[in-house]
């Protein structure tokens, strides 16, 4: 029983290890524009008692890209790069994160809908095209349950 037990360790440990190893690293790219520290297009806005810290890029149908939690602008510098050629990307930073104030109450994924939702108004958007990564997903599905006039559906 103890040979098998070992076994088991050990094929757990050599999967592990070749999981890990078959990972692929995306190259770092130094864009031109400094995503999320962009002061020449960098905005505040007051949003729900904290200001939330935006920037804007390209022409078109307005498209708020949301990113993770524990992320920020730069983490979504690849999809700012692609879909600012095609619309009026719309990115922040969301509440408590990177440049965006935190605030005394509970960190929610209502709340922060809330505050995207709002971000639309303050900017005149009547509906937006949302792309959400990982939490930034939950987010932009909030906002379409909680404010459908918002979402972009088409």
């Amino acid at each position: 029983m103890k040979s098998l037990t070992k076994l088991i360790i050990i094929l757990f440990c050599i999967l592990t290890c070749s999981i890990s190893n078959a990972q692929i690293q995306m190259p770092t790219y130094n864009f031109d524009t400094p995503y999320g520290h962009n002061e020449s297009v960098g905005k505040y806005a007051n949003i729900n008692g904290i200001r939330m810290y935006y920037e804007e890029y390209g022409e078109g149908e307005p498209l708020f890209i949301i990113h993770s939690n524990a992320g920020a602008i730069k983490s979504m510098a690849w999809q700012i790069e692609y879909f600012k050629s095609k619309y009026r990307v719309i990115i922040a930073d969301s509440r408590g994160h990177g440049k965006s104030e935190s605030s005394t109450g509970p960190l929610t994924y209502i709340q922060i809908a809330k505050d995207w939702a709002e971000l639309a108004n303050q900017l005149n958007i009547d509906s937006v095209h949302v792309i959400g990564f990982s939490d930034g997903g939950i987010i932009g599905l909030l906002m379409g349950i909680n404010h459908p006039d918002k979402v972009n559906k088409t």
